[in-house]
């Protein structure tokens, strides 16, 4: 990573990781939005370079990051996260329905960006569950859900972040498409996804 030794890569995360996963729910109050941005930063790196060690850790965090009330819906997705890479199916599926209940009531509290991003979100994790288990159908309506999310966001709150976010709903309705033998409606998808 950055030109940096697998090795020294993979300690640096572990170590950074280790810290923000051991961390009680209130060293979080006052930095939140930072902790976010470390916590996912640093999972992304642990979890690129060794998913299976990764994984416990990833749960552990999301069981910690439950107990704030802030930082719930995050705690959630963790755990789901790790379940899913532990091949624990039907569990990650629990912690992701936990994630979208939280989800829609920050929705009908506020329409912002960052709500509608996090429902959007849940969707296509629960999207790709239903892949994984030859759901077609559920995969395409919990993909549609996030899709309809992801253009209200794109629309209201444009930039290149809701445009990417919108493109990776395209792409997985574009990939449900083809699983469909469904040829023109994929390449719809996927040429709106490039716009």
């Amino acid at each position: 990573i950055y030109g940096l030794s697998d090795e020294w890569a993979y300690a640096c995360a572990a170590k950074s990781f280790q810290a923000l996963s051991t961390h009680e729910h209130n060293a979080f109050r006052e930095t939140v939005e930072n902790m976010e941005d470390g916590i996912y930063l640093s999972w992304r790196i642990y979890m690129s370079l060794n998913r299976n060690k990764a994984a416990g850790a990833v749960i552990d965090l999301g069981k910690c990051l439950q107990k704030s009330e802030k930082l719930k819906f995050h705690g959630f997705i963790f755990e789901g996260d790790g379940l899913l890479n532990s091949d624990k199916i039907s569990a990650a599926k629990a912690a992701y329905k936990e994630a979208a209940e939280i989800a829609e009531k920050d929705k009908t509290v506020s329409q912002s960006y960052k709500n509608l991003k996090n429902l959007s979100m849940v969707y296509i994790k629960l999207g790709d569950i239903a892949l994984k288990e030859d759901d077609a159908i559920g995969a395409k309506k919990c993909y549609s859900e996030a899709l309809e999310i992801k253009r209200k966001n794109a629309e209201d709150f444009p930039s290149y972040e809701s445009r990417r976010d919108l493109s990776v709903s395209l792409n997985r309705m574009g990939d449900i498409a083809l699983k469909e033998d469904k040829i023109q409606e994929a390449k719809k998808y996927y040429s709106e996804a490039l716009e």
